[in-house]
């Protein structure tokens, strides 16, 4: 008798809570969970005759209702836990992919032309390697890298590399280092090259054109056939400079700083005129 008060009870709260959802329009917020889903489960398994006992259909619904969603959330929870891991390596992955893949195309030796190279070598100086601020070795002759941005580049110094005939108009290289570098015949138009630093670089032939090499140093840079004109040159520096052969207009030579440089016959008294200068003197 007890069991059976037992049962009609719970009988009871089970069709008290299945009306009250399907009176809020079987809304997922009313259904069972937990502890009360597992007494309503264990209640719908009873094997007894009692009509009394049985549930109505809008119960038993109810439960089955409350017991997929249940199986739903739970599978949910297991996709997340999987996912995770997976969500975290996914950007590991690709970042050392693109680096594995770059490097292998930026520093092939007969410097060849791949259409990947722009968003390699801008992804490799923004995010190679850990402490490293220099990079040597880059192979890429007659590439198209024009419009790069390596204004904000973690790496600092680019040495003992081949980029002749590359396009680099409209880039913005504002304070890289360049030491050693071939920059033969590359198109440098319209670029800020600010404060860039060209040591001991191949220059020959470079189209330099409305650039902005403000503050630019040139040290032992072969910039024979280079073009200049309507370059703006503030404070640029030329050290051990051959400018003989440019078309430099007066403007230009009286912004710029000359140290042991050859210069056009007219201008023939200002190779020298700059070695005195603290800024100058940094670099010889």
């Amino acid at each position: 008798m007890q069991n059976v008060e037992k049962h009609y009870g719970k009988k009871r709260k089970i069709e008290r809570e299945a009306l009250e959802w399907q009176q809020e329009g079987k809304l997922k917020g009313y259904l069972l969970q937990g502890r009360p889903l597992r007494d309503a489960k264990e209640f719908m398994q009873l094997n007894t005759d009692d009509p009394n006992i049985m549930l109505s259909s809008t119960a038993e619904e109810f439960v089955d209702t409350s017991t997929k969603k249940s199986k739903r959330d739970i599978l949910n929870k297991a996709i997340t836990i999987i996912a995770l891991p997976i969500t975290v390596l996914t950007p590991l992955v690709f970042h050392f992919s693109v680096l594995l893949i770059g490097s292998w195309s930026l520093y092939q030796e007969n410097c060849s032309k791949n259409i990947l190279n722009h968003f390699f070598l801008d992804y490799r100086l923004r995010f190679g390697g850990e402490e490293k601020k220099e990079i040597s070795g880059l192979r890429l002759c007659g590439n198209n890298l024009s419009r790069i941005n390596l204004s904000n580049a973690r790496i600092h110094l680019i040495s003992d590399s081949n980029f002749s005939d590359s396009d680099f108009s409209n880039s913005n290289l504002h304070g890289l280092i360049l030491r050693e570098v071939n920059m033969e015949k590359v198109n440098l138009e319209s670029s800020f090259l600010k404060d860039v630093k060209f040591i001991e670089a191949d220059l020959k032939g470079a189209k330099l054109a409305g650039s902005n090499l403000n503050g630019a140093v040139f040290k032992n840079t072969d910039l024979q056939e280079a073009e200049l004109y309507l370059a703006t040159l503030e404070n640029a520096i030329f050290i051990n400079s051959d400018l003989s052969a440019i078309d430099l207009d007066e403007k230009q030579i009286e912004s710029m700083n000359f140290c042991n440089c050859q210069l056009p016959p007219e201008h023939i008294d200002k190779q020298n005129r700059d070695c005195s200068n603290p800024a100058v003197k940094v670099w010889i």
